[in-house]
């Protein structure tokens, strides 16, 4: 998780320059298009000179100032060359959407006046994918003069968990989410997973292998990243708790007043990327939760026949012999396939009324079902060998599934036709 919003850092500072001689005075901005949303941060910047007597800061009529001017100097080595420069910074704030000139700055250098090219801003209504929401979210990255992790930390860090529902009888399934959502760069581990006690659980997805996405909570854009998700199916009626996971976060916040100089600025951001330690870089450790939460589940109604065998969710059921005619004591298959969407995994296999004639041996069941949809879908296919040890025209009476329908809050039945299979005399022996 620690790929969160590093990059954004190299979307600043696209130029227009104007030199005359040696001495360079230009404006600089963060990006010539941005929403409403989005803050734009504007840099005059004196080069080759430090011999500044007077600057006339500009008027931003299209923007409110919420930071600056501030002053900043130093110098830069380019291919060898020692360069100085000093800087004159603002963060300001669109009033409304258009195209807007940025204003000239005015400076006395060395004596003579020079003042800034223009510069284009266009800004729109609508947020910009992965500019406007990185912008947003890349400030978070800032610790301000004043400002403390742990207030960051606490605004910023969090863990939620996401049912499907609250209520349910039980073998219906919840689905049950819990996800990281993160405004900050964080080195991020699950230390406590639930136990999901009183539940059959089965994995919906693998967090590995997803990738963040961007959410929008209670007005703030995070990255949100998948802890776990699973659906749930009841085994017994009450209030069933889900415990919380935990995360433990290694966050890493970087000091606004140590941006100083481009240089700063670069030496930053590969410390970031490569993770290591710099005296503009805090770190700080923190474990987070998601809320506990309860699911009460119902009591199914007293079943209408004796032999319902927990079946939730709606299926059909068919069946069909292996061969339709075989002779006294061969071996023959009963396929038996339960499909539809529900509590697959505690399905029983089906109830067949043998006739008394019949020798039933051991049975297989083979699965074809996505547990990665709710309820689960697909099918059960049993396949039961037996013989039939009298001759003439056996009878296998309809096959009856008995499931509780939660959607109608009734139960309902499946049932095959009946099934008859004629037994020849032992062949002759020759």
């Amino acid at each position: 998780m620690g790929r969160i919003l590093i990059t954004i850092w190299f979307l600043v500072f696209s130029a227009v320059i104007a030199q005359a001689g040696e001495v360079v005075f230009r404006v600089q901005v963060s990006s010539n298009r941005i929403s409403l949303q989005d803050h734009l941060q504007v840099e005059y910047l004196i080069e080759n000179s430090r011999k500044v007597s007077q600057f006339i800061p500009p008027e931003f009529r299209n923007f409110d100032v919420l930071e600056g001017p501030e002053q900043t100097s130093g110098w830069n080595m380019d291919n060898g060359v020692l360069k100085e420069y000093i800087s004159f910074s603002y963060l300001l704030r669109p009033k409304a959407a258009g195209r807007f000139m940025i204003p000239q700055a005015v400076a006395r250098i060395d004596g003579k006046v020079y003042r800034t090219a223009p510069s284009v801003v266009e800004v729109v209504s609508a947020l910009l994918p992965g500019v406007s929401e990185g912008m947003e979210l890349a400030t978070e990255l800032l610790l301000r003069p004043g400002e403390t992790a742990a207030e960051k930390i606490r605004n910023n860090i969090f863990v939620k968990l996401d049912l499907s529902r609250t209520s349910c009888y039980e073998g219906e399934p919840v689905v049950a989410t819990y996800k990281l959502y993160t405004r900050l760069k964080s080195e991020s581990k699950v230390t406590h997973r639930p136990a999901f006690n009183g539940f059959s659980v089965h994995d919906m997805a693998y967090p590995e292998a997803e990738e963040p996405l961007r959410e929008r909570y209670n007005g703030r854009d995070y990255n949100v990243y998948l802890l776990r998700k699973v659906q749930l199916y009841p085994l017994q009626s009450g209030r069933l708790q889900l415990d919380p996971v935990e995360v433990e976060n290694t966050v890493t916040f970087v000091k606004m007043d140590a941006m100083k100089t481009a240089n700063d600025r670069s030496r930053i951001l590969e410390s970031l990327a490569e993770g290591s330690d710099d005296e503009a870089l805090v770190r700080e450790k923190v474990t987070v939760a998601s809320v506990p939460m309860d699911v009460e589940v119902r009591l199914l109604p007293p079943a209408p026949v004796p032999d319902f065998g927990g079946a939730v969710g709606q299926f059909t059921i068919s069946a069909e012999l292996s061969a339709k005619e075989v002779r006294r004591n061969d071996v023959v298959n009963l396929v038996v396939r339960v499909s539809g969407k529900g509590n697959f995994p505690m399905l029983q296999p089906p109830v067949v009324k043998w006739p008394s004639q019949a020798e039933v041996f051991e049975s297989t069941v083979q699965e074809n079902f996505s547990k990665f949809v709710s309820p689960i879908s697909g099918s059960k296919l049993y396949t039961i060998p037996f013989m039939v040890k009298q001759e003439g025209m056996t009878e296998i009476p309809p096959l009856v599934l008995s499931y509780f329908d939660p959607a109608t809050a009734r139960y309902a039945e499946a049932r095959t036709a009946p099934i008859y299979l004629n037994v020849l005399p032992v062949a002759a022996a020759k």
